[in-house]
């Protein structure tokens, strides 16, 4: 806890930079609030825009196109911050891509002027799956829309599977940010044996299995069910150092040593309760494997991309 002179709590320590000797703080708003969710046994709603917003100071918000009268409007709020909230970075393919882009000045909610992180996340978290007007302004002009909110809980990863000693997880909403890629594909939290063999690190983002297109973890067991020991599948995965160019491998099968499971957190208490995953007939063992070739739009490149080994 951060306490001021008084001997109050006004704070939570986030973290530190040992290099400037510099502490971050979160306040306490929204913590008191699931604090006392926490006691009465609720479950703690959090809502999100996969959206992350930058609060920039007046004369910094002026060169993005601010109006006078807004910024007029926004200094006579009664609990006015420094500055106002703008758009940094946005999910892709979230629902509010569409209507967003970086560097829109966030004006209201619902008709409720917002200028500070505190009240963007009360709103978010009262409206969770429920649809609200936003409105910005964008060089100097407002535009308004409707989007859903996100239930934050149901982009956090709850579950997780394992099989060659490798272990794996839905990507995450705060992954995603760090990628800036859509919130699809499955994450390697842990390479393990077999993907370690085939030269797939940690972090990896895999997204296609033999040709087909991998969105989460239950995409990915109904693929693995089909298969036994021995067989061998073609991953196609990104890696955090350069989320932009794929990279194709094979990796083997095996449920000798190593057993399949998924894994899903109980909420009520704490458990991860695991299931066997099951495996395929011997008759299909010899199945036909394929995998996609990235498309560069010239002729030429496409005919020979599928003949190239690196």
């Amino acid at each position: 806890p951060v306490i001021n002179i008084d001997g109050n709590v006004v704070a939570l320590n986030a973290g530190a930079n040992s290099s400037s000797a510099s502490s971050f703080f979160l306040p306490l708003d929204r913590i008191e609030r699931a604090l006392k969710l926490v006691q009465e046994g609720q479950s703690i709603s959090r809502g999100s825009l996969q959206t992350e917003f930058i609060q920039l100071t007046y004369d910094e918000l002026r060169r993005l196109g601010l109006t006078k009268e807004m910024e007029s409007l926004f200094r006579k709020q009664k609990n006015q911050s420094d500055g106002m909230l703008v758009v940094s970075k946005i999910i892709k393919k979230s629902p509010i891509e569409k209507y967003l882009e970086p560097g829109d000045i966030l004006l209201k909610i619902n008709e409720i002027i917002v200028s500070n992180f505190i009240f963007l996340a009360e709103i978010l978290d009262q409206n969770v799956n429920e649809n609200i007007t936003i409105e910005i302004e964008r060089g100097g002009k407002n535009i308004s829309f409707t989007v859903n909110v996100t239930n934050l809980h149901d982009i956090t990863p709850s579950a997780y599977l394992t099989f060659g000693d490798a272990i794996f997880n839905n990507f995450s909403y705060q992954q995603a940010r760090h990628y800036n890629r859509p919130l699809e594909g499955i994450y390697v939290a842990d390479p393990g044996y077999s993907l370690s063999k085939a030269a797939i690190p940690t972090g990896a983002l895999i997204f296609e299995v033999d040709g087909k297109t991998i969105k989460t973890i239950k995409d990915f067991e109904n693929h693995l069910s089909q298969l036994i020991d021995r067989n061998k599948i073609n991953l196609r995965f990104v890696r955090f150092s350069d989320p932009i160019n794929s990279v194709l491998r094979s990796v083997e099968i095996d449920r000798t040593w190593f057993e399949s499971e998924i894994c899903e957190r109980n909420g009520s208490n704490g458990s991860w309760p695991c299931q066997r995953l099951e495996t395929g007939s011997k008759e299909k063992a010899q199945l036909a494997r394929s995998a996609s070739f990235p498309k560069y739009r010239q002729r030429l490149k496409d005919a020979i991309a599928p003949s190239l080994v690196h």
